[in-house]
């Protein structure tokens, strides 16, 4: 074996690399079109912004086999009747986002989308000036709660309740609480826990504040 004129063994084969599994076609997808069964514009602030200072309207929308009131600002075209009385923002991402520009005037600010249309109005109103808590004080029985309400004073007289816009707090939580939800029936219910005496401050986002004096008495006994 291996001398002259022996045979030359075979070569083995090459090695052929298994084949992938062929891919799968993509799956495509029909888009389900949006369909609006309500659109209703929700104006910020109560439809009362401060000149030269911005509120944000919102588009909500029912959709049919979909949410339910939901917020579709970045799907709509916005618009103001009269833009020299306040501005409308239809560029994302601040689309809604309205700005008083004459004091005193008032205009419609409107929404289209998917072919329904909506609108709001909207009033220019001054500076503030004043803050004030509604009532201005409160004396209570332990285990009661009271709800209060702060109204703002703009410049040109015009008075709003910004009770939802606030920051409300406590200075004495084991006395009395606070609720500092955004819910215009939420914001500004206190609960009286225990005999004591408290503060509640209410702050704007301007660093304006103003306080109510809050006293709890003992809840009548047992006869």
């Amino acid at each position: 074996p291996g001398g002259p004129g022996a045979p030359t063994p075979p070569r083995p084969a090459p090695e052929v690399p298994p084949r992938a599994p062929p891919r799968a076609a993509p799956v495509r997808t029909t888009p389900v079109p949006v369909v609006l069964q309500k659109l209703v514009l929700k104006p910020g602030a109560r439809g009362e912004v401060v000149a030269g200072q911005t509120v944000t309207y919102k588009a909500r929308a029912d959709i049919l086999n979909g949410a339910v009131d939901k917020n579709i600002n970045d799907k709509c075209d916005w618009s103001v009747d009269d833009p020299s009385v306040a501005s409308v923002d239809n560029q994302l991402p601040k689309k809604g986002d309205v700005t008083g520009l004459r004091l005193g005037a008032s205009t419609t600010v409107r929404v289209e989308c998917f072919g329904l249309r909506a609108s709001a109005p909207v009033h220019v109103i001054g500076n503030l000036v004043g803050l004030r808590i509604d009532p201005p004080q409160v004396v209570e029985q332990a285990l009661q709660s009271q709800r209060l309400r702060v109204l703002a004073t703009h410049q040109g007289g015009a008075e709003r309740d910004v009770s939802e816009s606030v920051l409300w707090s406590s200075t004495a939580p084991n006395v009395a609480t606070v609720s500092n939800e955004g819910d215009p029936e939420v914001a500004g219910r206190v609960q009286l826990r225990a005999p004591g005496e408290a503060l509640i401050v209410v702050t704007t986002s301007t660093g304006r504040f103003a306080t109510c004096p809050v006293r709890v008495v003992p809840a009548p006994g047992p006869p």
